[in-house]
């Protein structure tokens, strides 16, 4: 029967336990497929993580909450996310081939563009890959040490998403995921076991994202929209995230009557931006904004002496005053804390802390987005209000992102990630 050489072996059980390490899953018990809760959205892993709280255009955002997608599809047409570059994975292990990598597309439409509703109604569909390549290992036979073949060890996640959005002063999202996820890690069973190594499962997720404009319901409320200065408005938007994550049957690899359980995770979140915007002609410029949101995250695992595992109900060991609002830590949670500064839709830069059980890091990125860039010409050359500058503006972004985990001594220090995305937009953001 073939094999995994055994040096090689113990090393690929090493790597699978740093993916592990990210989420600290030792405070509740092990579980399967650890991979698949990496953030893959850079802005979110620039900000500690958040990508289901704060509402996002890249297409890797409904990853992290599939309501992202229904907020999207309210104001949006399409938008594709890729890394340029594979993401080096655990960069301190040092292994050749380690590496991550995501992509993904979304696609958007306001029905109220074609029948007449009440208020804005919208849906989007989605399709997001991850992609967690092991490295390569050596494969040997029964009989002795010589090397027959090569194995490609890898774990993917294919996710197809559905969104519904609505807004009637708050904009609400909605969304479901349903995934497939594979996880291939040796190419044959062992003699003692049955199987082939790899797992293969369904799962899925529901997600909530609530965006709350402060000033527009202050606005509506008393008739007419405030001024700081002829033009310039204040902007106040609160937003609210919920997940139900990794729902889903067992996985089970070589021994069919041994099973691992999925990452089910209950996460809440509470975002806050503030900052002033231009309003010059038809258009909204958001001059200058800052971002403070937290979010907490619940692995539903619970493990028996025995080895046998439950999963919780509902939120899990969260709570929303007390690991969101407050921001403390228990025995259990995962808190993010991360803040944004955008300065005329061109440029962003982020930071974040994550805690978690045995474990803390900080995280750090920036972004830089054309959109903004064209607004501020659009302004500048007021000749061009109704030439392509205008629809460019109004209509296309091209976002380039990195961020990056550091403070840890853990084998995720110094990970660097790159996104770059395409948005085509149906009227302004």
């Amino acid at each position: 029967m073939k094999c995994v050489n055994k040096r090689n072996g113990l090393l690929l059980s090493l790597l699978v336990f740093g993916a592990a390490a990210v989420n600290c899953l030792h405070a509740q018990g092990e579980s399967a497929v650890p991979f698949i809760l990496i953030t893959s959205s850079v802005d979110g892993n620039g900000m500690a993580g958040i990508s289901a709280t704060v509402p996002s255009e890249v297409a890797t955002a409904p990853i992290a909450n599939p309501g992202q997608l229904g907020l999207f599809s309210l104001r949006n047409l399409f938008s594709g996310t890729l890394y340029p570059s594979k993401t080096d994975w655990l960069p301190e292990v040092n292994v050749k081939g380690l590496t991550y990598n995501t992509f993904g597309v979304s696609a958007g439409y306001n029905l109220q563009n074609l029948v007449s509703l009440p208020f804005p109604v919208s849906i989007g569909l989605g399709y997001s890959r991850i992609r967690l390549d092991l490295g390569r290992f050596t494969v040997t036979g029964p009989s002795g040490p010589t090397p027959i073949g090569t194995f490609d060890s890898y774990e993917t996640s294919d996710q197809f998403t559905t969104g519904i959005g609505l807004e009637y002063i708050v904009q609400v999202g909605i969304g479901f995921t349903t995934k497939r996820i594979v996880s291939s890690l040796t190419p044959a069973g062992t003699e003692v076991g049955q199987g082939t190594g790899e797992a293969r499962v369904w799962a899925s997720d529901f997600g909530v994202l609530v965006k709350a404009p402060l000033v527009d319901v202050a606005s509506a409320l008393a008739g007419g929209r405030p001024e700081l200065l002829s033009g310039l408005e204040p902007m106040a938007d609160l937003s609210f995230g919920y997940v139900d994550g990794n729902e889903g049957k067992e996985v089970r690899y070589v021994d069919v009557a041994m099973a691992d359980p999925l990452p089910r995770k209950a996460l809440l979140g509470v975002g806050l931006e503030v900052g002033a915007a231009l309003r010059v002609r038809d258009s909204r410029w958001r001059l200058v904004s800052f971002t403070l949101a937290r979010e907490a995250e619940d692995l539903l695992i619970v493990r028996q002496s025995d080895g046998s595992f439950t999963y919780q109900t509902g939120m899990g060991d969260l709570s929303f005053i007390e690991n969101v609002i407050e921001g403390k830590l228990n025995e259990k949670a995962t808190v993010r804390k991360g803040w944004q500064v955008q300065a005329g839709e061109f440029l962003f830069v982020r930071e974040g802390r994550v805690s978690m059980p045995g474990l803390r890091y900080s995280t750090r990125g920036f972004g830089i987005h054309l959109n903004g860039l064209f607004k501020l010409l659009d302004i500048a050359l007021p000749e061009t209000q109704e030439g392509w500058i205008r629809y460019v503006a109004d209509h296309f972004d091209l976002q380039l992102s990195t961020s990056s985990y550091g403070d840890t001594t853990s084998p995720i220090d110094g990970t660097t990630f790159t996104q770059l995305s395409v948005v085509v937009r149906q009227v302004p953001w």
